[in-house]
């Protein structure tokens, strides 16, 4: 099984893993199914662990914006920190200009529709992996939009998929 990741590899490498340790050529088929239910098991015992600190702790916050509080209640745990990571990186590299054209740095156009909230940005992050990037949280940060937009909000990352 070959999987196409972009950016997100961390999120996938338990998964990765996981499905790495089942294709033993040498296994009869009792001892695939019970290798299989072991390491089952043993992803689910992971999966509860983080919905609990998911739903029960709070991260450590970088930037003090509510957006980043709010992704905190949304995301899960582990899909928090790497969104939280882009506010940072947003507060950090990103900069308006006003130029078409520069050999320089790597430009990228975001609109955004007040209207509805919506964005879209030359970088098509959000239409690769469905998180917002850098240049989103940045425009959001330069028109004051404290609240994280509802419209990009992706119900599979959030913590309410995990039953």
């Amino acid at each position: 099984m070959h999987i196409l990741w972009i950016d997100e590899d961390y999120i996938f490498e338990a998964e990765n893993y996981f499905y790495g340790l089942l294709p033993n050529l040498d296994l009869h088929l009792i001892q695939f199914s019970t290798h299989f239910d072991i390491a089952l098991e043993g992803q689910r015992c992971i999966q509860r662990k983080n919905d609990l600190d998911s739903r029960y702790t709070k991260p450590d916050f970088k930037t003090g914006l509510k957006l980043e509080v709010e992704a905190a209640e949304f995301f899960t745990r582990n899909v928090f920190f790497h969104i939280q990571s882009y506010i940072v990186a947003s507060m950090v590299s990103c900069m308006s200009i006003r130029l078409e054209e520069s050999e320089e740095l790597k430009t990228f156009t975001v609109k955004l529709f007040k209207s509805n909230q919506k964005l879209l940005c030359s970088c098509f992050k959000f239409k690769l992996t469905r998180f917002l990037c850098r240049h989103y949280f940045y425009v959001l940060r330069m028109e004051s939009l404290e609240s994280y937009p509802k419209a990009h909000l992706t119900k599979r990352w959030t913590k309410d998929v995990v039953p």
